[in-house]
C-alpha cells in the first residue's frame, strides 16, 4: 500500500462518520435550473449510501421537467451499466447497487450526463469513492459528469492518483 492508498484509506474512515441528508427541496430547485441539468435528457443517477447526500428531489423535478433517471448496475466485468429508473419505483439491493425490478440495461456513453456519488472529493476536483474503481473504469474523460456534495465532503489535499475520476462540475450544498 502506497501513501496515496493509505490517505484514501484514511479519508474514507473519517468521512464514513458523516451522516447523510436530504438535499432540501429548495437547494434541488435551484440546481434544477443549472445548464448541466436543463441540457440533459437522460441522466446517470444513483440511490445515496452513507455518507452521499440525497438528492431525490433533484431527481423529481428532472423527470418532471422530461428528464430520464438511470440508476447503475455493476456488470460481471467490473464496470457499470445503467438502467431507466422513476424516482419512487421500489428498489432492490444488487452488487452494491439499487436497482429497479426490471433491468433495461444502457451504455454509460448513451447517457448525456452523470451525477457521480462521492464520499469526497479532493483538491484537484477527482472523486474519492469506495475503492472499487466501478466509476473510475466507466467513465471516459469526454462523457459529462457532475458531484453534489456536503462541505464536510471537501478534502483539502489532492489524495487520489491519475486513473481517478476527475468531477467536471462540482456542487458544494
Amino acid at each position: 500500500m502506497d501513501h496515496t492508498d493509505t490517505l484514501k484509506k484514511q479519508y474514507r474512515q473519517k468521512l464514513y462518520q458523516i451522516k447523510s441528508r436530504l438535499l432540501p427541496k429548495h437547494v434541488a430547485q435551484t440546481l434544477s435550473l443549472e445548464p448541466i441539468f436543463t441540457n440533459a435528457k437522460h441522466i446517470g443517477c444513483f440511490k445515496p449510501i452513507q455518507p452521499e447526500i440525497d438528492i431525490v428531489h433533484l431527481y423529481d423535478i428532472l423527470t418532471q421537467n422530461g428528464a430520464h433517471c438511470y440508476l447503475p448496475v455493476a456488470s460481471q466485468n467490473h464496470r457499470l451499466q445503467f438502467t431507466k429508473w422513476h424516482p419512487g419505483e421500489p428498489l432492490r439491493l444488487q452488487n452494491q447497487c439499487w436497482v429497479p425490478e426490471t433491468l433495461e440495461l444502457i451504455e454509460a456513453s448513451s447517457l448525456e450526463l452523470i451525477i457521480v456519488p462521492c464520499i469526497g472529493i479532493d483538491s484537484s476536483n477527482k472523486r474519492l469513492g469506495r475503492g472499487g474503481g466501478l466509476y473510475d473504469r466507466t467513465i471516459d474523460s469526454k462523457m459529462l459528469t457532475t458531484a453534489i456534495i456536503d462541505q464536510a465532503q471537501v478534502i483539502p489535499e489532492v489524495i487520489t492518483k491519475s486513473h481517478d475520476l476527475q468531477i467536471k462540475h462540482i456542487y458544494k450544498v
